[in-house]
């Protein structure tokens, strides 16, 4: 067996054994994790959306602005946004984090020009 220079004495972490680790390992192991945010922060997933293609055949493209899913929110601003809003925020805002096999962004749950939000996206109740 290997040791951490690849030498011998030291398991692989296939040959460990699980249930003697801590719950943060096992989540990992599972890959899913649960990141709670603080302070002004909120973590959010990119959502693909297509041009819009004008009756001529124009694809209009936005440049600008991009939509994102809320996905977890700090205490400080659960009281403004829950998990499944829809916000936009500029296109270049953010920093990138993979989690549990999504590639996320960070960004400041503050309305722009101050934070990275423009808008909450609501849907009509008519």
């Amino acid at each position: 067996m290997n040791n951490l220079w690849g030498g011998e004495g030291a398991e692989s972490t296939e040959e460990l054994d699980w249930e003697t680790h801590t719950e943060g390992e096992l989540k990992k192991k599972n890959n899913m994790q649960k990141f709670e945010p603080v302070g002004r922060k909120l973590l959010v997933l990119p959502l693909h959306e297509e041009n819009y293609k004008t009756s001529v055949g124009i694809e209009l493209v936005q440049l600008d602005f991009l939509k994102v899913k809320v996905v977890e929110v700090s205490e400080e601003y659960r009281h403004m946004y829950s998990p499944g809003d829809i916000l936009v925020i500029s296109k270049n805002s953010g920093v990138g984090q993979a989690y549990n096999g999504e590639n996320c962004l960070w960004i400041d749950a503050k309305a722009a020009p101050e934070g990275d939000v423009w808008f909450i996206v609501r849907e009509d109740e008519v």
